[in-house]
């Protein structure tokens, strides 16, 4: 069963099957941690506005948080499972409480900005789970955040110990 449900508008039909959770094996100091990432429906969805949006954009209807289908951030997310895949030993940078995010894109365009929470897996197939709360263009930017490796993040987050962060440092895109 799909975890998302492809939406159709003007009967052009957008899938969502890139989005289905990804598992891998991130390696800390020579132990092997299983990593699931899975998505929440910000990455492919804007805040619903009856101004801008008609009603066949509607997504989701959740109390206080009505998302309209933005074919931008769809299109933008079509990226990710791989940007996941391959985010190897480079650093993310510390958000806010127990989110992280890292940055992507070409210089000279507004910075794709991907936030997530790694977070201790209550599945047995799993050690931390990595759950990627939004992911968008974002053109205020911050320019300095605290870093720490993505590997040293999931090792900390699998040991349920604390997580080292660096002094803030300006943040590099990759």
């Amino acid at each position: 069963m799909p975890y998302f449900k492809n939406k159709k508008i003007g009967g052009q039909v957008f899938g969502l099957a890139h989005l289905d959770p990804l598992s891998f094996t991130v390696t800390y100091d020579c132990t092997d941690y299983a990593v699931r990432v899975t998505f929440e429906d910000h990455v492919f969805t804007t805040a619903f506005d009856p101004v801008l949006h008609t009603p066949d954009l509607i997504y989701s209807r959740r109390a206080g948080d009505w998302r309209a289908f933005d074919t931008a951030r769809w299109q933008q997310s079509q990226d990710l499972p791989q940007l996941f895949r391959t985010i190897g030993g480079h650093s993310v940078y510390h958000s806010k409480g127990r989110n992280f995010f890292f940055l992507r894109g070409a210089a000279g365009t507004p910075p794709y900005a991907v936030f997530f929470e790694a977070t201790l897996s209550n599945r047995n197939d799993t050690d931390v789970a990595v759950i990627v709360r939004s992911a968008y263009e974002k053109n205020s930017m911050t320019r300095w955040a605290s870093p720490i490796k993505f590997p040293r993040l999931i090792d900390s987050v699998a040991r349920e110990t604390h997580t080292p962060l660096g002094p803030p440092a300006q943040i590099k895109r990759r």
